[in-house]
């Protein structure tokens, strides 16, 4: 069997799916199989509501910060790029995969919502842009589809990977976007806000958790092996303890912490069949046992079709099949194994995927609150000098045109670059912080 067999199999609900809709001749205005929640308005330019991503870029670099800030210019990009775009659609598919399991008994992940939301946040998005700047280029378009793809490869594999840790907890609610006042001024209305992704109750001890979704390029160093560093600077950051105190403002039993899941930004690898059977034993390729189990069940269930038994074959007749092909993997599966037990270390995960709890002390939570309240003095004073810090994340700062064009002294033209490419904050609080 064939790669290309293989990946037919995967692929068989989206062919059948984009048939559908080209014989509708719809294949982009498509009535919205869900809704969209219309985003809550954000706080008026000026006011004093203090987000952590504000935070960040407040001490990253004042000059992108007073052009995104709420507190000063309130600007984005008219036209999220794709891996803005791609975090976004993400988050509100897990979102939707979890939305049903609120206050059930214990949390269960619903991968057919969470595809179903996936696909119909792109296909809006495909509709603003087009809206706001045309027909799409070629390279957009297939841009725009390899992300597509990627992303319902990353659902069905996190699927997968996490159905037997969310066992272990209840889910109390998703996306919960929150803003209580900094303690000493409320008489200023000096606030801070900001999005819980969920919150859920450790079912062995009770404690409660703030579930974060991070999308990363990569989980593991490849020179290393251990933690990505860029997963670590979100370790160190404030976001944890200071979600921690929000959490004691919102809640009557507040969180122990943050429990991180990162998701990594590629696709698993398939198994490779052998001329002489079997399949390969490479240590190179990236994939995980879960992946290849389910893979090896869709390839015998093909098999069983192949084999005269019918569209649905019995399901006796697929698990052997299923047996067989698990047999003819046992090396490939032993060599996946043995990569996810030295992978793991001391935190549940792989190259694909990693849990991360992330306990905060008193004095940890004191000392974020400590640094909201003097930052944030700063942010809200109208005399904050405005400059530019320099740094690696130049690289993907939303704001490097127009920057550029200040440090090539054209500052002149500025103004025009914000009114052609950038447009007003839509988001409360922006669906991805950051590119990990």
């Amino acid at each position: 069997m064939t790669n290309y067999t293989i990946q037919y199999i995967l692929d068989k609900e989206e062919r059948e799916r984009k048939a559908r809709l080209a014989a509708l001749g719809a294949v982009i205005a498509i009535a919205p199989i869900i809704q969209l929640e219309p985003h809550i308005p954000p706080p008026p330019l000026g006011s004093k509501v203090i987000h952590i991503t504000d935070l960040q870029d407040f001490c990253r670099c004042k000059r992108m910060w007073n052009w995104s800030s709420m507190l000063r210019r309130g600007l984005q990009p008219a036209v999220s790029p794709v891996p803005l775009f791609f975090g976004s659609a993400i988050h509100f598919a897990l979102d939707r995969g979890y939305r049903g399991c609120v206050g059930q008994p214990v949390a269960t992940f619903d991968l057919r919502a969470a595809l179903a939301a996936f696909k119909e946040w792109i296909a809006q998005h495909i509709q603003r842009t087009i809206a706001y700047s045309g027909p799409l280029w070629e390279f957009e378009s297939n841009q725009i589809e390899d992300v597509r793809r990627l992303g319902i490869l990353m659902l069905r594999h996190y699927a997968l990977w996490a159905r037997p840790l969310d066992k272990l907890f209840r889910i109390l609610g998703t996306e919960y976007k929150f803003k209580v006042p900094l303690p000493g001024f409320e008489d200023h209305g000096m606030e801070y806000a900001g999005r819980f992704d969920g919150y859920l109750e450790d079912l062995k001890t009770g404690e409660r958790f703030i579930l974060e979704f991070k999308t990363a390029k990569t989980i593991r160093s490849r020179r290393t092996g251990k933690t990505a560093s860029n997963i670590e600077g979100v370790l160190r950051g404030m976001q944890a303890a200071a979600y921690t105190w929000a959490s004691g403002q919102i809640y009557e039993e507040p969180a122990r912490g943050v429990l991180y899941r990162f998701l990594a930004k590629y696709e698993p690898g398939m198994p490779k069949p052998l001329a002489n059977g079997g399949y390969s034993r490479a240590k190179t390729i990236r994939s995980s046992v879960a992946w290849y189990q389910y893979v090896l069940r869709k390839i015998a269930a093909e098999k069983a079709f192949q084999n005269g038994e019918g569209e649905t074959p019995p399901k006796e007749v697929v698990n052997q099949f299923y047996e067989s092909e698990i047999a003819q993997a046992t090396g490939a599966l032993a060599v996946l194994r043995d990569r996810q037990t030295i992978q793991a270390g001391l935190v549940v995960g792989n190259e694909f995927f990693l849990q991360l709890p992330m306990t905060k002390k008193p004095n940890q939570v004191k000392g974020t609150l400590d640094c909201l309240l003097n930052e944030g003095r700063r942010m809200i004073s109208p005399g904050q000098a405005i400059y530019p810090t320099s740094g690696f994340h130049c690289n993907w700062c939303q704001f490097k045109a127009p920057c550029d064009m200040v440090a090539y002294g054209h500052e002149d033209q500025v103004d025009a670059i914000l009114d052609a490419a950038y447009g007003p904050r839509t988001y409360w609080e922006p669906e991805v912080q950051e590119e990990y």
